[in-house]
């Protein structure tokens, strides 16, 4: 007979599968809805994703705006106050930095250096980029 756990007034007995959150009594689950995905940008063109994870419930598309400077765009899916996002320059030695709305609630801008500091392209490759929208 397998050993016996108790878990607060829960006991199980045998092997247990759960698909889902388990966590303790009044801890909360995360609700964010988040976007997971690499980027890369090669010359004039726009960052192009390799998506891990989206549950934001719409593609996030990208472009080119500047020299170095991006948006990824969902329209009205970054509202303001309620969307944080990450992002690292993958393998490039790079300065990236990605900025969460700030007047509209349709896009996120990333921007990149090169080792002078100044904006250029080509400088995502596979750059870790994370977005959470929370309600």
């Amino acid at each position: 007979m397998p050993a016996k756990k108790t878990f607060g007034s829960v006991r199980i007995r045998g092997n247990v599968t759960v698909d889902g959150d388990i966590n303790r009594k009044g801890a909360p689950v995360p609700t964010f809805k988040e976007y997971i995905a690499l980027l890369s940008q090669q010359g004039t063109n726009p960052p192009t994703a390799t998506v891990i994870k989206n549950t934001l419930g719409a593609e996030v598309t990208f472009a080119r705006e500047d020299v170095g400077y991006y948006f990824a765009q969902i329209p009205g899916g970054f509202p303001m106050l309620k969307t944080i996002c990450f992002i690292n320059g993958g393998v490039s030695p790079t300065a990236t930095s990605a900025a969460a709305p700030a007047e509209m609630d349709d896009a996120i801008t990333i921007s990149t250096t090169n080792q002078s500091g100044n904006f250029a392209d080509s400088q995502l490759e596979n750059a870790s980029f994370e977005v959470r929208v929370y309600p």
